[in-house]
């Protein structure tokens, strides 16, 4: 009896040690799953060699896409092509502007829409599209990309960062819609519904415009509204809210009895759909203390100023404005407007 006793005894031990190995080394399956709980075995040994980012060497194992501070780039050169060139919302519109390039700072000239150009890996390339326009009259604004080359064979600029889409001027039959409203009567002004206005009184008129829908006014640069009427007859005149800057020297003023002042317009970023909002700002007159009774004396005049890019002949480098170093309109046509008062 005592030595079944003994058996059993060490029976149980060896059940015991058995439960004890399954909970301690828990069975996994092929994808680290493990039922039982625990974690998964070390995975095998590769057969190749281990990639060891981080020496300067490109060692067995190692290459650029995997350690590319180790291994440099396995193409001694890329085939750059400009463009293509497309409408910003109709891309199917042809177009037939050139683009200036810069590579490493160095302005490379003029090449024409999906024409090629040798260029290294990590070469630093600025394009500005459509800069070769006639100023004052052009068809596109000129947009810049800036990216550095990719290791590659070959390769386009337009799959960079979209700015070969370009955007048409603002149309000349709209002119950005601009009207504004007269103080005591919310009407138009015009010639036939002028605001009234009384001597040393300071008014606002609400003003409106938008660029014409899948065209677009001043882009990448704020333009400049310049705003001038009789320096008799008013103290000043401004936009709330709106930066004062300079009048451009290409201003003219419409009459010597005159004075302009001048403000930044508010960029106007282009939209997704090409449908743009109506902007709405306020135009304050201040008046000074004499009678204002003839409309074509105290009318106030307005001139709207695109800013565009434009090639500084001095320097040679790319900068933007309403007007180039030597005091010429850039981007398209300027916009006048009248505001009537009585």
């Amino acid at each position: 009896m005592a030595k079944a006793d003994m058996t059993m005894k060490v029976l149980l031990v060896l059940v015991a040690v058995a439960v004890y190995a399954m909970l301690a080394a828990p069975i996994c399956d092929n994808f680290g799953f493990c039922p039982l709980g625990g974690a998964a075995p070390a995975p095998a040994p590769t057969n190749g060699p281990i990639a060891t980012c981080g020496n300067n060497l490109c060692d067995a194992g190692e290459s650029f896409q995997n350690c590319p501070g180790d291994c440099g780039c396995p193409f001694d050169g890329a085939t750059m092509t400009i463009g293509p060139m497309k409408e910003k919302w109709n891309p199917s519109t042809t177009i037939t502007t050139g683009a200036r390039v810069f590579v490493e700072g160095v302005d490379r000239g003029v090449k024409a829409d999906s024409s090629t150009m040798d260029v290294n890996f990590e070469d630093d390339i600025d394009i500005y599209y459509a800069e070769n326009e006639t100023a004052a009259s052009v068809a596109y604004y000129t947009s810049h990309s800036h990216f550095t080359v990719p290791c590659t064979s070959a390769f386009s600029t337009a799959d960079q960062d979209g700015m070969e889409e370009l955007i048409a001027v603002e149309s000349s039959s709209n002119d950005l819609s601009f009207k504004i409203f007269c103080e005591d009567d919310g009407l138009l002004n015009s010639h036939a519904s002028s605001e009234d206005i009384s001597s040393g009184e300071v008014i606002s008129l609400e003003f409106k415009f938008k660029p014409t829908f899948e065209d677009g006014w001043s882009p990448y640069c704020e333009g400049v509204f310049v705003v001038e009427g009789n320096s008799s007859a008013y103290d000043k005149l401004m936009v709330d809210g709106w930066t004062e800057t300079t009048v451009p020297s290409q201003h003219t003023i419409y009459s010597t009895i005159n004075k302009a002042w001048a403000y930044e317009v508010p960029l106007i970023t282009p939209p997704t759909s090409g449908s743009y909002e109506t902007i709405t700002a306020s135009l304050t007159i201040d008046a000074k203390a004499v009678t204002i009774t003839n409309d074509t004396v105290s009318s106030i005049n307005i001139t709207w100023y695109d800013c565009d890019w434009y090639r500084n002949t001095n320097t040679g480098k790319m900068e933007q404005g309403v007007e180039d170093n030597d005091a010429a309109d850039v981007g398209d046509g300027n916009i006048q407007d009248n505001v009537y008062i009585q």
